[in-house]
């Protein structure tokens, strides 16, 4: 189990190990969120948004708060302010904290944006304690035998160890009841943030499933990307969508619905940017009771900032993203959302790896799993795959240690 105090700084993780007679691990897992406003904001330009995975639940509880649909009027920048009511504070766009006793604690998040607006949400989680259990039983465990997987040993029956280092442990528990009878088990935690990407060779490519055909009006594409000089597509949705690179022109080409437009972008090789497309529909488009003319703007964002907007054609539809198709380079965390996100929503998020529901999140792949052919899509199956298969071929790419800033 890792836990980060800001994205891409990893702490010393302390896991306390909890045994039953079975010799069970137990782990704390979240749900999805849910986004909660309380019209604190009022007639503010900032509209304050908590997205939460539990807002109830038995102590300690582990709770993923996010405020990243948080919007504003203005233009610039969001700032951050986290009370989370039991003497912890944040700055972070998302949160993960443990409640470790019961109570009724109420979350505020207060959100400023560039010219000093501010607006606020509140959220109440329920922390319960749990209700004592007697067991009678004709054997009991005597010994507890423990390996935690880095050298370190023990024999206490509930043990606090700290793992200094980043990495995958195995952590071996072995008791004896009083009988003499043993039990054991096994399991795995991991220390740090994985870094990891998929590096593609101009022949390789992956296959990103969608959760069937999705018919997008507006939407997002993001993905981080390591090119090499040569560049070439990093993706592509269906025949409606694109995006290449071109390190060696200073150019960045998207094709949306048959029309190609190139964006200038220096620096693109041999270092790890954002980029983000973005596709948002006329009022025409979105109105239910108005024919659908497909006509909106689409905008090329490089690490958060615009590189420029072009009117076009722009909904598209597809069950798939065809990824690396041949590129030469790296990727790495690919996003697709139904909605066209703003610039304070890209700058906020394209650091941090999403790890729970976002409002119009359609599919996110970290790509970081290191090894095997799955790729797995956090927010709902399927998942995606090397290739286009679960069995392994020459149209696989390779899997790179070297993966983005997050």
């Amino acid at each position: 189990m890792t836990f980060q105090t800001a994205p891409g700084r990893v702490v010393p993780t302390r896991v306390l190990v909890v045994p039953a007679l079975a010799a069970a691990l137990l782990l704390l897992v979240g749900g999805c969120p849910t986004p909660q406003t309380d019209g604190i904001s009022g007639g503010s330009a900032v509209h304050a948004v908590i997205a939460y995975s539990v807002s109830s639940g038995n102590a300690p509880l582990s709770v993923v708060l996010s405020a990243a649909d948080s919007t504003s009027s203005n233009a610039g920048p969001l700032t951050y302010a986290w009370d989370l009511a039991d003497g912890a504070a944040s700055q972070d766009v998302q949160v993960l904290h443990t409640y470790a006793h019961p109570g009724l604690y109420t979350v505020k998040l207060q959100i400023t944006d560039a010219t000093g607006a501010v607006g606020m949400a509140v959220l109440d989680v329920q922390v319960r304690g749990s209700g004592a259990i007697a067991i009678i039983g004709a054997d009991t465990i005597r010994d507890y035998f423990w390996d935690f997987g880095d050298g370190a040993k023990s024999q206490e029956s509930k043990p606090l160890h700290t793992f200094v280092l980043d990495g995958t442990y195995t952590v071996q528990l072995r008791v004896v009841t009083a009988g003499g009878v043993e039990a054991r088990t096994t399991t795995q935690i991991t220390v740090g943030a994985r870094n990891a990407s998929l590096q593609f060779d101009g022949t390789s490519y992956a296959t990103l499933l969608l959760n069937g055909t999705q018919n997008l009006k507006s939407w997002t594409f993001e993905a981080w990307i390591k090119a090499q000089v040569d560049g070439g597509t990093l993706a592509a949705l269906g025949s409606a969508f694109s995006v290449e690179l071109a390190p060696s022109s200073n150019l960045i080409r998207i094709r949306v619905a048959g029309t190609q437009t190139e964006f200038a972008a220096a620096a693109l090789a041999n270092t790890w940017r954002h980029m983000a497309v973005t596709f948002s529909a006329s009022s025409a488009t979105t109105d239910p009771n108005q024919p659908t003319s497909g006509i909106g703007l689409c905008t090329v964002y490089l690490d958060g900032a615009p590189l420029g907007s072009q009117s076009v054609i722009g909904a598209i539809s597809g069950d798939r993203i065809t990824l690396g198709n041949g590129l030469r380079g790296k990727v790495g965390e690919v996003r697709l959302w139904s909605v066209a996100r703003t610039q304070t929503q890209i700058a906020a998020l394209k650091g941090v790896r999403v790890i729970m529901f976002q409002t119009g999140l359609v599919g996110s792949w970290p790509l970081d799993e290191g090894a095997g052919q799955t790729l797995y899509n956090v927010v709902s199956p399927p998942n995606g795959t090397l290739g286009t298969s679960s069995g392994a071929d020459v149209a696989d790419p390779a899997w790179s240690t070297d993966g983005p800033p997050l």
